[in-house]
């Protein structure tokens, strides 16, 4: 399943912990985009683990929750 025309924004972004080789954020998210030829949007709650490695940071762990438990057809 390909979504075109994507938008993704996250808003309420906190950082929880931020250390000298770690950091955790949460944050609300929500998405629009096509599937299928039809419109659909959908919103959540998210939350990143971030370490730091030879390379920069990196994310190690993401956790997404859907507010509902489906993509919605935008009306």
């Amino acid at each position: 399943m390909a979504i075109r025309d994507e938008r993704y924004v996250v808003d309420e972004l906190t950082w929880v912990l931020v250390q000298e080789e770690a950091a955790v954020c949460r944050y609300r998210f929500s998405w629009t985009g096509i599937i299928d030829g039809q419109q659909h949007v959908g919103r959540g709650r998210g939350t990143n683990v971030f370490m730091r490695t030879h390379e920069g940071w990196q994310i190690v762990h993401e956790q997404l929750t859907a507010d509902s438990t489906r993509s919605m057809p935008d009306s």
